[in-house]
């Protein structure tokens, strides 16, 4: 600051520039390191993968170190974990209680059979 009490425009446009510097730039990217990769194409098994997600969706799939993480991304250690794509159970009898517990099994896509109409399996969605 100036003795006037104004700021000076150098020292101004200095601390706006470390400003904008300083925020992180990761953006919601989750980075998922470490884990062994199933990845269902009936190929080998991924060692040290690293799956990046943003916003929801699945940006990118490689080896550690293959892809840059973005700087701020939230990263998780996966070392000793499997990853594998969600499990599809074809022949269920679903239940209002049973969501949360197929979730937890893996279970992400069910097809209820034994459902006497289509309009309570649609309204669990």
């Amino acid at each position: 600051m100036t003795r006037a009490g104004k700021p000076r425009p150098t020292l101004l446009a200095l601390w706006l520039l470390l400003a904008v510097a300083c925020k992180p730039s990761g953006d919601g990217v989750i980075a998922l390191e470490g884990a062994t990769l199933l990845d269902g194409s009936g190929g080998e098994p991924v060692k040290d993968a690293l799956i990046l997600v943003k916003g929801g969706h699945i940006q990118a799939v490689a080896r550690v170190n293959e892809v840059e993480v973005p700087r701020g991304a939230q990263v998780v250690n996966l070392i000793g974990k499997t990853i594998v794509p969600g499990l599809i159970d074809a022949h269920a009898h679903v239940e209002r209680w049973a969501g949360e517990r197929y979730l937890a099994w893996g279970v992400t896509t069910v097809r209820d059979l034994g459902a006497s109409s289509t309009d309570s399996s649609i309204a669990l969605k």
